[in-house]
Parts: C-alpha cells; structure tokens; sequence
C-alpha cells in the first residue's frame, strides 16, 4: 500500500496518524506509519 502526499496530510489533519512538527516541517515515525498501514490492511482499508 502507499499513500499519496496529501492523503497522508489528511490523515494527520484528522489525528490518524501521528506526526511531530518542526518548524515547517512535518516528521513521520516510520513505526507509526507501518503499524497504521498493517492495521488498515486487516480492516479492509481506508
């Protein structure tokens, strides 16, 4: 699965997916984004 920019960019502005900021930047934890990836995949998708 892979997630376009902006569907990722949603998904942080709804708080699915943790993210931390600096400055303008937005940082992703890879864990965070495997573990959403593999839970969306046992529940069908998004």
């Amino acid at each position: 699965m892979t997630l376009s920019e902006r569907k990722l960019w949603e998904l942080t502005n709804r708080g699915e997916i943790l993210s931390v900021r600096i400055g303008r930047a937005v940082r992703y934890d890879p864990a965070d984004l495997r573990e959403w990836i593999e839970s969306n995949k046992r529940s069908g998708g998004i």
